[in-house]
């Protein structure tokens, strides 16, 4: 104990005085990796397979994406858990689920979690975040620079990313706790680039059925919420993405209004409810997602998201029945 402890110490040192000497990239720089790695992850063949871990839970996809002549297809396929498949052509997606009893529907933001991609709103990310360049390391066999993308206040995490020095691929990404501990990771594991691959590899192996894609980004609010609820002090850099009214299953008569809320990177949604459903009001965690409930006579508001608790909790009192 002698021993480790002054190891551990000079460990944690040596960790801060790496991200201090971080170089810290200015707007235009920063503007410009990240629309590099968007036109990456459309414009790369690649044929790999990569790891998600979310908490105790460690997943691994083969992946496979084919761009030609401007056109884009890619299949995902779960290796481990339930059977789950996604095939995408263009801006047409189709998706396999062994629970069947699950509805076909996606959020389009969804769509790019197989493995994430950077958004496009830059101006948004660079509102809240600030990207530094921490060195080079080597993912899946390939070089690549890693960054950080460290917000401006506590209302965010960190996210650390892997970007392929020839490409421009984002090879990992990483979201960080508030102790800066691993929280959520997408990492290639096998990675050929190209399209060199076998073309049968892009065609799925399940019985795959259309699914539907929600496209409401940037609706005004619904007629009528402004009269049921008072919106005041929202978290600073969220803004208001969507709106969709959702029936649960089996409740024909209820309807449930849902926000979706993003700061350019992550998203929180918010879903009002008439009634006071049966969930136990506060806190819950798993991995980087939080869930707060809060209950009201006759009302709750549910607050999801992969942000500190804080900011979950913040979201939940800035909405008030009239």
């Amino acid at each position: 104990m002698m021993i480790r402890k002054p190891l551990v110490l000079l460990s944690l040192f040596l960790m801060a005085s790496s991200l201090a000497a971080a170089e810290l990239l200015t707007a235009p720089e920063a503007t410009r990796l990240i629309e590099r790695v968007n036109k990456a992850a459309q414009q790369t063949s690649f044929d790999g397979v990569f790891m998600h871990q979310h908490g105790d839970l460690v997943e691994n996809f083969r992946i496979v994406q084919l761009a030609e002549q401007g056109q884009e297809m890619e299949r995902c396929e779960s290796l481990d858990g339930p059977a789950r498949e996604y095939v995408r052509t263009g801006q047409q997606y189709h998706m396999f689920h062994a629970d069947t009893s699950l509805a076909l529907v996606l959020d389009r933001a969804a769509t790019s979690r197989f493995f994430p991609r950077l958004t496009h709103r830059v101006g948004d990310v660079l509102a809240s975040y600030q990207l530094r360049k921490l060195g080079r390391e080597r993912v899946a066999g390939l070089d690549a620079d890693v960054y950080q993308l460290d917000p401006k206040d506590a209302l965010r995490y960190p996210h650390r990313l892997w970007i392929h020095e020839g490409s421009g691929l984002l090879l990992k990404s990483m979201m960080l706790g508030a102790r800066r501990e691993p929280v959520e990771t997408f990492s290639f594991v096998q990675l050929r680039l190209g399209s060199g691959f076998d073309r049968k590899l892009l065609k799925p192996v399940n019985p795959v059925h259309p699914v539907q894609i929600e496209t409401s980004e940037g609706r005004p609010l619904q007629a009528g919420l402004d009269s049921q609820w008072q919106i005041r002090d929202l978290p600073s850099g969220f803004v208001l993405q969507k709106q969709v009214v959702r029936t649960p299953q089996g409740e024909k008569g209820r309807k449930v209004q849902q926000l979706v809320y993003s700061d350019g990177l992550v998203t929180v949604s918010v879903f009002l409810d008439p009634s006071e459903v049966k969930l136990a009001p506060g806190l819950a965690r798993q991995g980087a997602l939080y869930l707060y409930v809060r209950q009201m006579p006759g009302q709750t508001v549910t607050v999801l998201g992969e942000v500190p608790g804080d900011t979950v909790r913040q979201f939940a009192a800035a909405f008030n029945p009239r």
